[in-house]
């Protein structure tokens, strides 16, 4: 694993499995180990995701009875910012922030928050708006009534709406943001993402009514 990856893998690995992760070993790819079997786990969502049906059940209903997960009655409004991100962020955010804070959100940067605090979030959030990214991984912790809007390039992965199918959560939004975008080169040149869509006029417009949706 690369070391900038590790705790918060160990950290995940706790919280689900605290007992299995004593047998455990986290190594890099300096490190050569000897073993009887070894087994190999495809991680390709996009084709393979219905499988994982069952173990996405069991992933939120761990978090949901977890003493760890705080439950509150007021929810929140949350925006996931990606500004910490070296891609996939927005040029002019602070507009973009500015804008939502009026509407009573939330900013949080996940690279700030351990897994036990972006679990909490999600669980505790009436509405979620986030660019897509790895954030949206804690769907698992939230609540069928959450109502989340992801922000995409006309090029969209459907990785997180498949997931939040999975979790019956019912209003998922993909926002496509239709003009001319580097993002657009999602797989081609991982480094035009740096400087991904700018928020105008007519994108608050329509994340106004994405967020008054009923």
């Amino acid at each position: 694993l690369k070391k900038n990856f590790t705790s918060y893998r160990k950290e995940i690995l706790l919280f689900f499995f605290p007992e299995e992760v004593k047998n455990l070993y986290f190594v890099d790819n300096r490190t050569t180990i000897l073993c009887e079997n070894a087994y190999h786990i495809n991680s390709n969502f996009e084709y393979n995701f219905s499988k994982y049906r069952y173990f996405v059940s069991f992933l939120n209903k761990k978090i949901s009875s977890s003493k760890k997960i705080k439950k509150t009655n007021k929810k929140l409004k949350v925006f996931v910012s990606r500004k910490l991100a070296k891609y996939r962020n927005f040029v002019n955010e602070k507009k973009l922030i500015t804008f939502l804070k009026k509407r009573g959100f939330r900013i949080f940067y996940f690279e700030k928050e351990n897994v036990i605090n972006q679990f909490n979030i999600f669980k505790n959030s009436k509405i979620i708006l986030t660019c897509h990214g790895s954030a949206l991984t804690n769907l698992i912790a939230c609540d069928k009534k959450t109502k989340i809007i992801e922000i995409h390039s006309e090029f969209m992965t459907d990785n997180y709406s498949k997931l939040a199918k999975i979790l019956s959560i019912k209003n998922y939004f993909n926002y496509l943001m239709r003009r001319d975008d580097p993002f657009l080169h999602f797989y081609e040149n991982m480094f035009i993402k740096n400087k991904n869509k700018l928020i105008t006029k007519e994108n608050l417009d329509d994340l106004e009514t994405l967020i008054n949706f009923k």
